[in-house]
Parts: C-alpha cells; sequence; structure tokens
C-alpha cells in the first residue's frame, strides 16, 4: 500500500478515529523530542480544522 493509499484510507475514518491513530502513531515513533512531537500534534489538528471546514462547506 502506497502513503497516498494509505492517506486516502485515512480520510475515510471519523475524526476520533483520526485523532486515535495519530496519538498511536507519535507514541510509537522512537525518540522524538517534545517540539516534534507538539509539532506532529499541531498538523494533525490543522489536518482535522481543515477536513471538517471542507465537510461544513459542501454541506451548505
Amino acid at each position: 500500500m502506497s502513503i497516498k493509499e494509505i492517506e486516502a484510507e485515512i480520510q475515510k475514518l471519523n475524526l476520533k478515529d483520526r485523532a486515535t491513530l495519530a496519538k498511536w502513531i507519535v507514541e510509537n515513533l522512537d525518540e522524538l523530542s517534545k517540539a516534534e512531537v507538539e509539532a506532529l500534534w499541531a498538523n494533525e489538528s490543522m489536518a482535522n480544522l481543515t477536513s471538517l471546514t471542507s465537510q461544513a462547506t459542501r454541506r451548505k
């Protein structure tokens, strides 16, 4: 499975499941600094916000 295919499957998950997956990934990465972990969470948060905004826009 390619990264693009994985990304497509992840986008099909609901917000809670994506957050759970993101948390698991971060927890299982080796030796990240606190700043790196925070950056990963910030990126995930932004992706979630973008997804929610897109969903809200489509519903209008």
